[in-house]
């Protein structure tokens, strides 16, 4: 099992002064704590001004651990597009996972553009049936970019639990016109690429 630590932006009242060192002690202490994560902007639940400046403060601070320990992150992002892309252009060598991407293609090809290691991993709601948006972005992604994920507990979805992860792979490899195999090996090769971390198979 592997983690990762890091403050999420609809719980920043857990930050606070020594918040930056415990993060680093963790990730430094334990060799099973493979980056940050999961951080980002949530505007869509911080609809003020100060509370919009509070979490891009918080996620520049968390990119610059993850940039000082050469560590990845994985990003959750609703609304505050443009002001993510503004605050991770500055720290370029992160690897960028975006968790459960739900984004436009065109917003995907310009986080390509912008930033040389960004991951999409994709979850059950922007590939189910009669999602839209997700199948349009899953296509702008490279295969070398793609992951998947479960986001279970928090994803109530008949793709979202751990156990219906090889469905969610056979939906993605259907649109991605693979089969179901070689998706499996894509994505693992990138999540041990991205998180440098080696997937073992209990199969």
């Amino acid at each position: 099992m592997a983690y990762l630590v890091g403050v999420h932006p609809t719980n920043l009242d857990a930050w606070g002064s020594q918040t930056l060192i415990e993060l680093e002690e963790a990730i430094r202490r334990d060799p099973r704590c493979l980056g940050v994560g999961e951080v980002g902007l949530d505007f869509h639940r911080a609809p003020s001004q100060p509370e919009r400046a509070r979490q891009r403060r918080c996620l520049e601070a968390q990119l610059a651990l993850a940039a000082r320990l050469e560590v990845p992150v994985s990003v959750h992002l609703r609304k505050g597009f443009a002001d993510f892309m503004a605050i991770a252009k500055r720290y370029p060598g992160v690897r960028y996972v975006m968790h459960a991407y739900a984004g436009s293609a065109e917003f995907a090809r310009e986080l390509l553009a912008a930033l040389p290691a960004v991951y999409f991993s994709f979850a059950a709601p922007a590939v189910g049936s009669g999602a839209r948006r997700g199948p349009t972005a899953l296509a702008a992604v490279p295969h070398a970019r793609l992951l998947l994920e479960s986001d279970a507990p928090y994803m109530e979805h008949a793709l979202g639990p751990p156990a219906a992860l090889p469905r969610l792979g056979g939906r993605l490899a259907e649109i991605c016109g693979i089969e179901a195999g070689e998706l499996a090996r894509i994505v693992t090769r990138n999540a041990e690429g991205v998180f440098d971390w080696q997937v073992v198979s209990t199969g």
